[in-house]
């Protein structure tokens, strides 16, 4: 027997369509396929003093649960000479809309589709640059640079970046006060606060030490005290941000007797976290990491998973194939 496939027609401008198809032979013939256009957002973009703001880029994206439930997840578009924009083909229900462009404070609210009259105001931005050494005094020739608003006022954002040959710049950031986070492979993460942002003004935060990153040893067994080889370990700290974990110690595997040495690792108190196919996730809290002698037998336990099973039907009971659970 032929099963039907699921196919998504999408167009842009126009709201997607499922729809199932069973082949015929070697051809599939659908047939004329109707989408409807879909809800509109529009609005204007302008500065503090009302003046239009032009080519501003923006983006509206719907959440997690829309993704899942099929829905177009991002809508993009850019701002006319008078400010105004139009995306259309929205979904019903709530967008993120992301608005940004070049001079100013990336800015990002919440609208409903189908509104007609958003009013976005962008605020001319600042810049932040510095040095990033080691503990040498040498220039690091690679890192990732973040820097987040100490108050996280409503529609804050992030700005972050990466850096070359110890020099950065975080352009385009809004004004404020800011706590800005460095990261580079194997070495502690740098962080200074309290820096003061103003519109139109380039803040020189100047030379930023990274010390280096130590090691973590141990081993992962299972609840039976059998060794687990191949189980990923990666390091996770408390209260730091995940972007920041891009240029963190990479995760690791264990050999044949479930040892493992994570390098790189900033010292304090971490989270470790052991992930393998045949076990659910193990997490390792509060494991303190010494300056200089970081942690060593360290040993993280996992136990095997369950599973859950199940089937997803249509309201005729008829199965459903490919759905995403």
């Amino acid at each position: 027997l032929r099963a039907p496939l699921p196919l998504a027609v999408t167009a842009k401008g126009y709201m997607p369509r499922r729809l199932e198809a069973t082949p015929d032979r070697a051809e599939l013939v659908l047939g004329d396929v109707v989408l409807e256009q879909g809800l509109v957002l529009r609005g204007r973009v302008r500065d503090k003093a009302g003046q239009a703001i032009a080519d501003a880029q923006l983006r509206a994206t719907v959440s997690g649960m829309g993704m899942a439930m099929g829905r177009r997840v991002t809508l993009e578009g850019a701002t006319e000479a008078d400010g105004k924009f139009v995306l259309s083909g929205a979904d019903p229900g709530m967008y993120s809309l992301w608005v940004e462009a070049p001079g100013f404070a990336a800015s990002t609210s919440q609208v409903a589709a189908g509104a007609d009259a958003v009013e976005v105001t962008l605020e001319r931005a600042g810049s932040i640059t510095g040095t990033v050494v080691d503990e040498k005094g040498a220039p690091v020739p690679a890192f990732n640079v973040m820097a987040t608003d100490s108050d996280e006022k409503p529609n804050w954002r992030p700005a972050w970046g990466e850096g070359s040959d110890g020099r950065f710049e975080l352009a385009d950031v809004g004004a404020g006060e800011w706590l800005v986070q460095v990261k580079a492979p194997e070495k502690g993460e740098g962080r200074v606060t309290g820096v003061k942002v103003r519109a139109g003004v380039a803040t020189d935060i100047g030379r930023i030490r990274l010390l280096p990153g130590v090691a973590v040893r141990g081993r992962v067994t299972d609840s039976a005290g059998t060794p687990v080889a191949g189980a990923g370990i990666s390091a996770d700290t408390p209260g730091r941000f995940m972007v920041m974990t891009r240029s963190g110690p990479r995760a690791v595997f264990t050999d044949g007797s479930g040892a493992f040495e994570l390098a790189g690792v900033e010292p304090g108190r971490i989270d470790l976290v052991a992930e393998h196919p045949d076990f659910a996730t193990g997490r390792l809290t509060g494991v303190e990491v010494d300056a200089v002698r970081g942690a060593a037998d360290v040993r993280v336990t996992l136990s095997r998973g369950g599973r859950i099973e199940g089937t997803a039907r249509r309201r005729d009971g008829r199965p459903i194939e490919r759905a995403m659970v």
